[in-house]
């Protein structure tokens, strides 16, 4: 969506599948798209580097400053994840190792000024979810995030 609108976007996942139906259907669209199959555990973001990060459903909590370090100055984070609440419906992550506490999504990113938060239940597809999810925005200058 964001490259049909004229933003340059890189796509980023460790499924082999997911980077090539990403590839396929930029083409199909004549969109360019730069699609790269890496593992986030071991590849390192290139720093300000992003107008915005886009992160959703993949809470690996070391990632966290290096996500806040690939915005540029004035860059945004989307995130959304689950939260421990998600256990009681049944699907999705149950490990808690892969789900935020109460209040923890706030705490991830220190050095962002949040513009957006909601945390709680939503309906989806597969009923409903418990998440957390916020907008961030990365100060302008390194005086403004202290």
């Amino acid at each position: 969506y964001l490259a049909s609108l004229g933003y340059e976007v890189t796509g980023i996942d460790v499924s082999g599948v997911a980077v090539e139906r990403c590839r396929h259907e930029a083409a199909r669209r004549g969109l360019p798209v730069e699609a790269l199959r890496a593992d986030l555990e071991s590849y390192e973001l290139p720093r300000a580097s992003y107008d915005i990060v886009i992160d959703f459903y993949y809470l690996q909590r070391d990632l966290a400053p290096q996500l806040e370090a690939a915005l540029r100055p004035g860059g945004v984070l989307v995130f959304e994840s689950f939260t421990t609440e998600q256990r009681r419906f049944g699907w999705g992550p149950q490990n808690d190792e892969f789900l935020l506490g109460p209040g923890e999504l706030r705490s991830l990113f220190p050095g962002l000024e949040v513009l957006a938060y909601r945390e709680g239940l939503v309906d989806s597809e597969r009923g409903m979810k418990a998440v957390a999810g916020l907008a961030a925005r990365k100060p302008e200058t390194e005086e403004a995030a202290r």
